[in-house]
């Protein structure tokens, strides 16, 4: 019998407004920010998920808003750096001229691939409680030491916040502030679930009629050096990216099968689990978690399983195309290459990078030339290295860590 498995909404967010905003250059990256201008986040004041209003404030005199998920688009009356089709299109125009040369790579996603299958980003409690309990991820996660400029404080949502977590929870200042202040980018925080109990294709729907809406788990989030900065952990091998990449800690998309809106309290239920096997841990450690130093200090995707269940994960219809079909695909076509690479690796056959230095810090001519063959660019790796080839160096992210890498807003 399956388990059964239900969430709770804790966290409703829609996109903040970014410090200084307008001291930034039009093309900025992550060189150009501060942490506090990275995935600033805004939560929505919904209504109570018992009972019926008609008032159009709270008992503190702020308005109401509503928090409507719709197919393809996700939260309504905002994008968000996952789903913006005009910050995915920056992202490979740079490159329409190689790609153009060279027929032999495989199309990269589209758009509408990219914008449907991740409407919703969704973070759970559990994720960051396993961060928190890892002595070095912890101090990562300390109290912000910078005030949200558009933060209104809802006095309901935080008593409920502390009636939840009791006083008793051993990280329960660090908790309340991850509430108000989400450190990933996400539009829902949720609690009840983590990243071995989540699997791709699971369909959840809102219990008692609480709500229409209906998604489907595509994939799990893929974390990024914006990430790292927003939370001043070291770029690598060491950092917060690598950490939560290898365990699917970043969270999870999800599409929207049938729109609806959503209240702090609404419990979702899972109705379907065609893939039980294939749980956001699992997937994350098996195409992100192995492999050479240098593909894991950037968290770009490898494969030391059989061919045979990489075959079975590219079947997965359900399982989102960005950061992980694309780039399964990628090394099943190369699978040979991939194999004897990683064969001449365990014999320490296999030239890797020797000059990262205590800052996780390395040259893109090292990075890129001598490390990674055309053969080995997975379609992630081709996007980013055409864009920032020409730059003398780069974070240890290689192609996707600076200028023209999607701001994480």
């Amino acid at each position: 019998m399956k388990e059964s498995v239900d969430f709770e909404i804790w966290g409703i967010y829609t996109r903040g407004k970014v410090p200084r905003e307008d001291q930034l250059p039009e093309d900025y990256g992550l060189t150009h920010v501060t942490k506090d201008q990275i995935v600033c986040r805004r939560r929505l004041n919904t209504r109570p998920v018992q009972g019926h209003t008609d008032e159009q404030v709270d008992e503190s005199g702020i308005e109401y808003e509503a928090a409507r998920f719709v197919s393809e688009h996700g939260l309504v009356g905002t994008l968000f750096f996952h789903n913006d089709l005009e910050e995915h299109n920056s992202e490979s125009s740079d490159s329409e001229e190689e790609e153009e040369e060279d027929n032999s790579n495989p199309p990269l996603c589209t758009e509408q691939r990219i914008y449907e299958e991740r409407a919703i980003l969704f973070q759970a409690v559990e994720h960051y409680e396993k961060l928190l309990d890892d002595p070095i991820m912890n101090r990562f996660f300390q109290e912000d030491d910078f005030e949200v400029i558009d933060k209104i404080p809802l006095v309901r949502l935080e008593k409920e916040d502390e009636r939840r977590l009791d006083g008793k929870h051993p990280h329960y200042s660090q908790i309340l502030d991850i509430l108000k202040n989400p450190r990933f980018g996400e539009q829902l925080i949720v609690s009840g679930v983590d990243a071995s109990q989540v699997c791709i294709g699971d369909i959840f729907e809102a219990e008692g009629g609480a709500s229409t809406l209906t998604v489907e788990i595509t994939s799990p989030r893929t974390v990024c050096a914006w990430i790292d900065k927003r939370v001043s952990s070291p770029f690598g091998l060491k950092g917060v990216k690598r950490y939560c990449n290898k365990r699917g800690l970043g969270g999870w998309f999800a599409r929207v099968l049938v729109p609806g809106e959503l209240r702090h309290g609404v419990k979702m239920v899972r109705t379907s689990c065609p893939h039980p096997k294939w749980n956001l841990a699992y997937i994350s450690q098996s195409l992100y978690g192995e492999g050479p130093p240098s593909y894991m200090a950037s968290s770009w995707a490898y494969w030391v399983g059989d061919k045979k269940e990489l075959e079975e994960l590219c079947n997965l219809k359900q399982l989102g195309r960005y950061e992980w079909k694309d780039e399964a695909e990628w090394i099943l076509q190369h699978f040979d290459e991939y194999e004897k690479q990683w064969s001449n690796y365990k014999k320490g056959r296999l030239a890797t990078i020797s000059d990262i230095d205590h800052d996780h810090t390395m040259s893109l001519s090292s990075f890129g030339h001598n490390v990674l063959d055309k053969v080995h660019a997975t379609p992630f790796f081709r996007r980013f290295f055409s864009i920032h080839r020409r730059a003398s160096s780069l974070g240890c992210d290689g192609p996707a860590s600076d200028a023209k890498e999607i701001p994480q807003n």
